[in-house]
């Protein structure tokens, strides 16, 4: 089944608002009935700020790379994604076939958690790389930052 995406235009009505919506709403019989999980929208704008907001921390991430038994680490956007959504309180403790356990982090994809979900991550995750990574920095200097950043993007 494809995932259809409506706008409200009224109390009770709703209009497709692409292509593949339009072509699966066509196919279903006037009196037919369908049914879904339907959610509202996430800010797309906001989920590309919290990516930008990922990258301050990320580009200001000074790891120890010093040479282990088993090689030189490296630098990893998507461990760091991992590690701060479990330090804001993101994560779930997951077992490995050896036993061990260790934090996962939860999805923050649009079908995941609603808006104010996310807003809260997004709160939460600047926490922990003000704390942990741009530790001279206010919240508004960080801010101020991923605003820059987002005008790159746009």
């Amino acid at each position: 089944m494809p995932k259809i995406i409506l706008t409200k235009v009224s109390r009770d009505l709703c209009l497709a608002e692409d292509q593949l919506t339009v072509e699966f709403l066509e196919a279903v019989k006037l009196g037919g009935i369908i049914h879904g999980n339907f959610s509202k929208m996430r800010n797309a704008a906001f989920h590309r700020k919290f990516f930008a907001m990922l990258n301050v921390g990320y580009e200001s991430f000074e790891p120890d790379l010093s040479p282990t038994q088993w090689g030189v680490p490296q630098k990893n956007i998507e461990m760091f994604r991992e590690h701060v959504l479990c330090l804001a309180g993101f994560g779930d403790l997951v077992i490995d076939l050896n036993g061990r356990s260790r934090m996962k982090a939860q999805s923050i994809s649009f079908s995941s958690m609603d808006q104010a979900q996310f807003e809260r991550v997004y709160s939460k995750v600047a926490d922990v790389i003000l704390e942990k990574v741009l530790t001279s920095y206010t919240r508004k200097d960080l801010d101020n930052v991923v605003s820059i950043m987002m005008e790159f993007v746009k």
